[in-house]
């Protein structure tokens, strides 16, 4: 981020996407499905995390995002052990960018 950004904002709005991933984790072993060669309950969870992040974005006013901004959030969170925290952090800093 090459912005000053207030960190009680920036883990407020973190702590609020993390809510909405760990519903959406709740429901893993009933999305199991095969998609498109990926299986259901990781779209489940980055469209729901997208929805949210467009949600913050439109009551901030500001411009939503594409999905492909998400995935690239997405991507840089995907292999370490605080998987969860990190996503909800990337989509964060993209809340407030």
């Amino acid at each position: 981020m090459s912005f000053i950004v207030d960190p009680r904002d920036l883990l407020r709005i973190r702590g609020i996407l993390l809510h909405t991933l760990a519903e959406q984790q709740e429901y893993r072993s009933l999305r199991n499905e095969d998609i498109d060669g990926e299986l259901g309950w990781i779209i489940a969870e980055r469209l729901a995390m997208f929805a949210e992040v467009n949600r913050l974005l439109s009551t901030r006013g500001l411009p939503t995002i594409q999905l492909s901004e998400l995935c690239r959030a997405e991507l840089r969170a995907v292999g370490h052990s605080d998987y969860s925290e990190k996503f909800a952090l990337y989509c964060a800093e993209l809340v407030l960018s």
